[in-house]
């Protein structure tokens, strides 16, 4: 009995972080036209259905899937995402969302500052490289993501409730903190809505996440 429900502990660890995983590639670059193809119809297309059928993630799985859908219909889909990643979280913090913790924890509003330091110790504590072709500040979304894919991976073979507890602060206190205001900001940018869309659904997932811990 024993052995069956630390099987499915694994499973579920596994599967969440997965989804960190996931989020965190598509924060991290641009996407392709092989990443979009995957999210908009393959494998990815699936997650995102296995994610709509926990009851508070549907809504927002659901409207991400449309806005893909919308997206796919255009003629040059690709290009569109990408001009619209470039003009959400390339540009300057008055016209875009840049994707940095330090700007919103911090009050000189720009990089480098006390949170890209924190997580620089962080993902030294458990050995994390940094993300291949992502050549960003410690602080980015997508590398906040990527700690915490590990972090839970690394949760199974280490102390279970120690673990679950340094998870629930960094959701709590590391990206919960400023995740909703980068979300407004985005909505600043009138596009497809599918960063926006997806950035629901990540606030959603974290939140959902953070209960079940």
């Amino acid at each position: 009995m024993d052995a069956l429900i630390n099987r499915q502990i694994q499973q579920i660890s596994e599967f969440r972080a997965s989804c960190y995983w996931f989020f965190s590639t598509l924060y991290a670059n641009e996407l392709d036209d092989d990443a979009l193809l995957s999210l908009a119809q393959g494998a990815n297309r699936d997650r995102l259905i296995k994610l709509s059928e926990t009851p508070s993630l549907a809504l927002n799985s659901r409207r991400l899937q449309r806005n893909l859908d919308q997206l796919m219909g255009l003629e040059c889909p690709t290009e569109t995402l990408k001009n619209e990643y470039a003009e959400l979280f390339l540009m300057e913090n008055s016209k875009g969302a840049p994707p940095y913790a330090s700007v919103y924890q911090s009050h000189e509003r720009r990089l480098f500052q006390e949170p890209h330091f924190e997580m620089l110790q962080r993902l030294k504590d458990i050995g994390l490289p940094a993300i291949e072709g992502c050549n960003e500040p410690a602080d980015h979304l997508a590398i906040q993501l990527d700690y915490l894919g590990n972090a839970v991976i690394q949760a199974i073979h280490s102390h279970a409730y120690e673990s679950s507890r340094l998870q629930k602060s960094f959701i709590q206190n590391n990206l919960l903190t400023w995740l909703p205001e980068f979300h407004q900001q985005m909505r600043q940018t009138h596009n497809s809505d599918v960063y926006q869309s997806l950035t629901d659904l990540l606030i959603c997932f974290l939140k959902h996440d953070l209960n079940s811990l």
